[in-house]
């Protein structure tokens, strides 16, 4: 039941996002729709987070880099602070994989919350960018 809310406030906020972010909230949407799509695939491979779990490690580092790239080429601020979530969500991987006696559902549930958190701030920049008259 939360992975369908989750999923439904996501694409809420995507959609959003690519509706009235411009060109900086079409790439933003593209890349966490990409990101969730290969996180679900990633998810069927691999340990249950019982450990360091390499498949999601790899696309939530590529989403890093993609995010990265979309905060050094835009000029908008909220891609900046997505990049640096998105940057903590693979810190959170790599904490893992040096202090593997985490719980598999702490390690589940740090990984999560930066999701969370991207999307928000995407939704807030959005919001405060249309308030400027920025598009």
């Amino acid at each position: 039941m939360i992975a369908l809310i989750f999923a439904i406030l996501a694409l809420s906020a995507l959609i959003y996002a690519a509706s009235f972010g411009g060109v900086s909230g079409r790439w933003f949407a593209l890349i966490c729709l990409s990101a969730y799509a290969l996180t679900i695939l990633a998810e069927l491979v691999g340990q249950p987070w019982t450990g360091a779990h390499w498949p999601v490690i790899l696309v939530d580092a590529l989403c890093f880099l993609a995010m990265l790239t979309l905060a050094l080429t835009s000029d908008r601020h909220f891609t900046l602070w997505i990049a640096a979530f998105q940057l903590n969500t693979v810190i959170t991987h790599l904490v893992n994989t040096v202090t593997p006696e985490i719980t598999p559902a702490l390690y589940a549930r740090a990984s999560a919350i930066w999701s969370i958190l991207i999307l928000l701030i995407g939704v807030i920049g959005v919001a405060i960018d249309r308030r400027k008259g920025l598009r």
